[in-house]
């Protein structure tokens, strides 16, 4: 299962959750591609001058069982935070 999460970050805080989904199979990295092709306009580096943004990463869920590894970490993609409620209408209509 892999977990797909829109955050915004600001300076000098933690990111706040903005919306998660969890997913099956290929579905999570498809929602990224599709979001971050549409919004390609918008991408930020992510540095810190670029704060506040919008974070958006796929993470794997693991039970404890599972030891995931530095090579399975999962793409992200930082957005202008100007564009935040049109990508969250975005994600949830898809």
């Amino acid at each position: 299962m892999i977990t797909f999460a829109l955050k915004l970050k600001e300076e000098d805080k933690y990111p706040e959750r903005i919306i998660t989904r969890d997913f099956e199979g290929k579905e999570a990295s498809e929602l990224f591609k599709k979001v971050k092709e549409e919004f390609s306009d918008y991408l930020v580096k992510g540095d810190q001058e670029d704060q506040p943004f919008l974070y958006m990463d796929l993470c794997p869920v693991t039970t404890g069982h599972e030891k995931i590894g530095l090579a399975s970490l999962t793409p992200q993609a930082c957005f202008k935070t100007e564009i935040s409620e049109q990508i969250i209408e975005f994600i949830k209509q898809n």
